[in-house]
């Protein structure tokens, strides 16, 4: 099975110095702050059924 291209730009750490002014925000940092935010596991997301029950119960909309 081939890797997608997006999981491979994903996981790519870029070398060098950063730019001035504030870091970007990451994929992966964004996702953990959700998840903890909703008082999820990263668990919880492996199981489709209960992560769907998850999201509906946090954002009824």
């Amino acid at each position: 099975m081939r890797t997608s291209e997006v999981k491979c730009d994903y996981r790519t750490e870029v070398q060098g110095r950063r730019g001035r002014g504030r870091p970007r925000k990451i994929l992966e940092e964004t996702l953990r702050k959700d998840l903890e935010y909703l008082d999820l596991t990263e668990d919880v997301t492996q199981n489709r059924a209960q992560w769907r029950y998850m999201i509906h119960i946090a954002d009824p909309t």
